[in-house]
């Protein structure tokens, strides 16, 4: 028996387990959380990972962006959400411009898993590929998890 303790937080170890358990995890724009881990969206991959550590999350990207402490600035950790635009965009209440249509779970060593509508897929990326803000997608990160 083992004594191997993760470094990573338990929703990046969720996240990651399930990168590793393909063809589980299959990319589904309408996925609700009930659907996993048979198909997943950005949002309920999300939802799914934190919830099997405990930690109850809204289906809903605009909730999601609302909830926990916004990072500026600051030095990321794993478990914390980045939020770019995507394909189809929700609005937050006056920020017309500033669409949100994804978001992944940072690692904490320079990836980001996400439910990837172009891979198909649960898929780990470095940051720079997810965040590409040279084309100014990127929209925020949020710290769920206290440090």
């Amino acid at each position: 028996m083992s004594n191997y303790v993760s470094p990573y937080h338990p929703a990046v170890d969720a996240a990651r387990s399930v990168t590793c358990r393909a063809p589980i995890g299959l990319y589904d724009r309408d996925a609700r959380v009930e659907d996993a881990p048979a198909k997943f969206s950005a949002t309920s991959l999300v939802v799914w990972c934190f919830a099997r550590v405990g930690i109850e999350l809204k289906d809903d990207i605009l909730e999601l962006f609302e909830a926990g402490e916004r990072i500026v600035g600051s030095e990321l950790f794993g478990a914390d959400l980045i939020f770019r635009t995507g394909r189809h965009d929700s609005y937050p209440p006056d920020q017309m411009r500033r669409g949100l249509g994804h978001v992944g779970i940072y690692t904490g060593e320079g990836t980001v898993v996400h439910a990837s509508p172009f891979i198909g897929g649960v898929h780990e990326d470095l940051i720079e590929l997810f965040l590409d803000r040279e084309n100014g997608r990127y929209r925020g990160t949020r710290r769920l998890i206290a440090r």
